[in-house]
């Protein structure tokens, strides 16, 4: 850890526990050497630094005013003004809406998402593998079941993928939510 990690996280600490004076104390000493923002940075990685400076001044931490050298040394991050934010809020909103999906190459990828899903289910997993094989042993006379019976690992496959194909288009449309299994499956939040 090093030393400004160190000083960080005491001050941290201190502030947490309710010892103001001495946070204050060495805020105030490690500002020869670091800054504000780069103290805030190392004192908690789990949240922002902006979120660690605004507890520190919730328990009542003295900090140097944002366009001071002691909080931005090289002056290059100012703050943001509130029609700045109005103006990126809505470059984003514009950019949201314009990325829209487009019906026509939406109805064009479709037919190309079932094929590429297929391919992978074949190719790619235990089940079309197997009927691959039993396929080809009805080919050359090693089983002699009925070619639906033979073919029906491969059956299956077109299906699921044609299921899944289907699913997926509804999402991206917007008509569907996330399905059951992928909540079950997602891990992390459960509801």
């Amino acid at each position: 850890m090093s030393e400004c990690e160190e000083i960080a996280t005491t001050i941290n600490r201190l502030v947490k526990a309710g010892y103001i004076a001495k946070a204050q104390e060495l805020l105030e000493l490690s500002l020869d050497d670091y800054f504000v923002l780069q103290l805030a940075m190392s004192a908690d990685k789990k949240v922002n630094a902006y979120t660690t400076i605004a507890a520190w001044k919730r328990a009542g931490l003295r900090l140097p005013a944002e366009d001071t050298d002691e909080f931005y040394p090289y002056r290059d991050s100012p703050s943001v003004t509130e029609e700045q934010l109005k103006t990126e809020v809505d470059k984003l909103k514009e950019g949201m809406r314009t990325s829209t999906m487009n019906p026509v190459m939406f109805l064009i990828q479709l037919p190309l998402r079932f094929i590429l899903a297929l391919i992978s289910f074949t190719f790619g997993g235990w089940i079309g593998r197997a009927g691959i094989a039993l396929v080809l042993l009805k080919v050359i006379g090693d089983i002699h079941w009925q070619w639906w019976v033979a073919a029906l690992p491969l059956e299956y496959g077109v299906i699921y993928c044609l299921y899944m194909t289907i699913d997926g288009a509804l999402y991206r449309a917007g008509l569907k939510d996330v399905g059951g299994y992928a909540r079950f499956t997602q891990g992390g939040r459960r509801n």
